[in-house]
């Protein structure tokens, strides 16, 4: 239900400026785009059931690391200010799984890191804010959905019994600064990437609750795209 509101959403919005337009497409961008950032959890994940030992060994959080993409854009100009992207990048996304535990006179910790690999296929609205200089140099902002398709299928723990959900829905807000030249675009922009669905359960035998592999990403965008 929630996949169907927000895509619904932007479905409504991309209708609304292009009814207003009452024009042909005013341009189309197309290149390169990464984005760079932090990679983690809203919750700590527990894919393994924890040995026995001195005192209480688990699975006490977990701590963001790299997220890595890249791909290529494609954008769709409405009007002069008013736009909708899209595309594909290769995501590789990486966070650190701590577990704690007493071996009988140390207390010690352990990082794993924890590995995985999606397509993400975009749908954004995009919005240029201000413009100065002639239009060489701009402010812009992008929010949308990011369909991500789940390339690790089983959580990726030898000991670990856990399948991942092979599909899931992101959100993503942006605001940025692009620059132009002749026909080049050149585009910087910080991040924030939720997931609003689940890729699975754990088997948590700490307490009651069972916790979601809901992960989310901060960082920047940079792009590089021409106007045809």
């Amino acid at each position: 239900m929630k996949k169907l509101i927000l895509f619904s959403v932007i479905i409504l919005g991309w209708h609304q400026v292009w009814a207003q337009s009452h024009e042909p497409l005013e341009s189309i961008n197309i290149g390169v785009t990464s984005r760079i950032g932090a990679f983690n959890l809203t919750q700590k994940f527990v894919p393994v059931s924890s040995e026995k030992c001195v005192e209480g060994c688990r699975i006490n959080h977990s701590s963001p690391s790299l997220n890595l993409s890249l791909g290529f854009k494609v954008r769709l100009f409405l009007s002069d200010n008013m736009g909708i992207s899209s595309g594909l990048l290769y995501a590789s996304s990486t966070y650190h799984e701590k577990y704690i535990g007493n071996n009988g006179a140390n207390n010690f910790s352990i990082l794993t890191k924890r590995n995985f690999n999606f397509v993400n296929i975009p749908l954004l609205l995009h919005g240029t804010l201000h413009s100065f200089t002639q239009e060489s140099f701009s402010f812009f902002g992008e929010i949308g959905i990011i369909n991500q398709l789940n390339l690790t299928s089983k959580f990726p723990d030898t000991f670990s019994t856990i399948t991942l959900k092979r599909h899931g829905i992101s959100g993503l807000v942006s605001v940025g600064a692009r620059f132009t030249k002749y026909q080049y675009l050149f585009e910087l922009s910080p991040y924030f990437m939720h997931s609003l669905t689940s890729f699975g359960t754990d088997i948590s035998q700490e307490d009651t609750n069972s916790h979601t592999f809901v992960p989310y990403s901060i960082g920047f965008t940079i792009s590089i795209l021409y106007t045809l």
